[in-house]
């Protein structure tokens, strides 16, 4: 990744629906990548990723769900990846947010069963052909809202959760 992720609206607007990866939509960043060799390249973000703002009154982002990024040989790639928040309490982040430039894992144990229920699940925005105009998305993004919600806030996953998650479509 070259730099910190970035929070502007030309980030935003070059990085295009084609580049969208996650779900959620409470905290998005752009990260850029450049792959200096030959051949493409895939990079993993793996379940957990925790993206922390720099602000308490900004929401931190994670990723519940595992995101695979090609980055084509021999080029800069901008992505917009998606995160749920951790922190209802705070503001959504906006351009101009800061965030801090490396993420961390989280192995929190509500986060842990979630992570295990979305493994085979398709629950992000790459996962559709339309990306984040398939209502598909939409649904996905409800359900591990929900569940992100109330592990964050110390409860276990409601049933009616664990259901939705459980009847979204496999990869």
């Amino acid at each position: 990744m070259i730099g910190k992720p970035g929070t502007d609206y030309d980030c935003q607007e070059e990085a295009g629906r084609e580049r969208e990866y996650g779900n959620g939509g409470a905290v998005m960043l752009c990260l850029n990548f450049y792959n200096s060799t030959n051949q493409p390249i895939t990079i993993q973000l793996p379940p957990g990723l925790l993206f922390i703002s720099k602000s308490g009154n900004v929401q931190n982002g994670i990723l519940p769900a595992r995101v695979a990024i090609e980055v084509p040989a021999k080029e800069r790639y901008l992505a917009l990846l998606f995160l749920y928040c951790v922190n209802i309490d705070r503001e959504t982040s906006t351009p101009g947010d800061e965030f801090e430039e490396q993420p961390i894992v989280t192995r929190h144990p509500g986060m842990e069963e979630l992570y295990q229920l979305l493994a085979n699940k398709k629950a992000n925005f790459e996962d559709y052909p339309k990306r984040r105009a398939d209502p598909n998305t939409l649904n996905a993004g409800i359900c591990v809202t929900s569940a992100v919600n109330s592990i964050a806030e110390g409860k276990p996953i409601r049933e009616k959760t664990l259901q939705q998650i459980q009847d979204l479509p496999n990869k």
